[in-house]
């Protein structure tokens, strides 16, 4: 079952006029300049707007430049940045799509479009995001080998690479779940490539991931990666070619696959005894709100009574749905909370976690502070909050990689392509699991130099330069031993 590339769509194309470049300086002063169409998104009338790089709510915003890239659509993770702009000096590519938070229980999006990217003729067309799949059944049997995709699809190629569309979101409820193995995907698509033998064009971003959320006895096999990136690639007359540092486009941000180990309890009105079941939070759920909605379903007419933290929250009578909804009256702290609901001799009970401040920025200790390297430094070392996902970024480029710290905080990012001689910085953003980002941490300063000597090699060139000189040395020494012997 596939629905990939079928929500919002990506930008289209459109005439780009011959001979103009279209802006000045960077995004923030190019913001009513674009071509390229942005990507469609939640924000109304987003479809086919071309102007500037600012997204469409969750659609990426298209290229402001001739020759820079589109910007990735976004869902649960958030769309990259386009690529830079013809000159290479700016990186003016269209703005990704702003992430989406939603109750799956109650709602569902679309991913969103990736945006275009520009180029002289016609514009690329960004990437459709994936579509939505809502399964609810006693029973599900899924073929050997089946697939439930709500992927989103890749920007177009192109000297302007577009954004990739995001990922859609996929909700499966069962019962009971026969035994044979399924995937789910809801991956963003990739940005847009770029190859060419002189010049620059910036490549498109990656589409953010989208959600698997999956109330299901067991799990299953799932991706809710973003999109890869767009990469530029220089072609030479040999047939070769290979990447260029700091062209290539970011990656689209970390979608989310939820599996809630129970069968999804549907209602059945009329049976003695009813059911009951809390659909929010699920458990283990972390939060952004401070606020959290509760809700369920249970036996129509019999009342409910809820309790947060131990404390009484709300007793209602669920109506003939079976459906009941109750919100807190005062704000949550941070941390681990449990609701518990009761329905006669009937209770159920989740625990979540409310996450609404932003961590802390990463700490940087690896390259240290003006560090002179005599090649591109191989790894990024640092500390930052448990489980948190970093974001590295080297100069004013796009996001070089990403990389999850571990239980302790640690975090090595393995830089994939080599930085050229000169001045450099590096600097991490974080983002935790609720999907709060922090500041950017400070620039580290550092320098590669390929031209400085390895401790080593100097010490065996010094070592070559002094044999000449040791030489003479120990003959004159020996001269003047005879000289005294026959003095004696």
């Amino acid at each position: 079952m596939s629905v990939e590339g079928r929500g919002f769509r990506g930008g289209d194309q459109a005439a780009q006029p011959a001979g103009q470049v279209g802006c000045e300086g960077d995004v923030a002063r190019s913001i009513g300049a674009g071509f390229a169409p942005t990507g469609e998104g939640l924000a109304v009338g987003s479809w086919g707007a071309v102007g500037g790089a600012r997204p469409a709510a969750n659609g990426g915003g298209g290229g402001v430049c001739q020759a820079s890239g589109g910007g990735g659509g976004a869902n649960v993770g958030r769309g990259a940045q386009g690529g830079t702009s013809a000159d290479g000096a700016r990186h003016v590519g269209g703005l990704g799509g702003a992430s989406t938070v939603f109750d799956p229980t109650r709602r569902a999006f679309f991913g969103g479009g990736g945006g275009g990217g520009a180029r002289e003729g016609l514009t690329t067309r960004g990437g459709n995001g994936g579509g939505f799949i809502w399964v609810r059944a006693r029973t599900l049997e899924a073929a050997i080998n089946a697939t439930f995709s709500v992927e989103g699809s890749n920007g177009e190629d192109g000297s302007g690479g577009a954004g990739g569309g995001a990922g859609g979101t996929l909700v499966l409820q069962a019962l009971e779940v026969v035994a044979n193995e399924a995937g789910l995907r809801a991956g963003g698509g990739a940005g847009g490539w770029v190859r060419l033998s002189n010049g620059f064009a910036g490549p498109g971003g990656g589409g953010g991931g989208g959600l698997i959320a999956a109330w299901t006895p067991r799990t299953w096999p799932s991706d809710a990666t973003g999109g890869a990136g767009g990469v530029f690639r220089r072609l030479f007359p040999d047939g070769g070619e290979e990447s260029q540092q700091g062209r290539n486009a970011g990656g689209g941000g970390l979608g989310r696959s939820d599996f809630t180990l129970q069968p999804f309890a549907v209602p059945d009105a009329g049976v003695d005894g009813g059911s009951l079941a809390l659909l929010a939070p699920r458990d283990a759920e972390v939060l952004r709100a401070r606020r959290p909605r509760v809700a369920g379903v249970g036996e129509p007419g019999t009342p409910v009574s809820l309790s947060l933290d131990g404390q009484p929250l709300a007793t209602l009578a669920p109506g003939l749905d079976g459906a009941f909804e109750a919100t807190p009256a005062v704000d949550l702290a941070d941390g681990p909370h449990e609701v518990v609901a009761q329905q006669g001799a009937r209770t159920v009970q989740r625990r979540f976690i409310t996450d609404v401040g932003a961590p802390a920025a990463p700490l940087i200790s690896s390259p240290r502070a003006r560090a002179i390297f005599s090649e591109s430094p191989g790894v990024v070392r640092g500390a930052v909050e448990a489980g948190a996902r970093v974001r590295v970024f080297f100069d004013d480029a796009p996001e070089a990689g990403d990389v999850l710290a571990d239980a302790d905080g640690g975090f090595t990012f393995l830089v994939a392509s080599a930085l050229p001689d000169g001045d450099h910085t590096v600097s991490a953003v974080a983002e935790d699991a609720a999907g709060n980002v922090s500041e950017r941490s400070e620039a580290v300063p550092f320098k590669v130099s390929s031209r400085l000597e390895r401790p080593m090699d100097a010490m065996v060139r010094s070592g070559c330069e002094a044999a000449p000189a040791v030489s003479l040395l120990l003959g004159l020494l020996a001269w003047v031993a005879r000289r005294r012997r026959r003095g004696a």
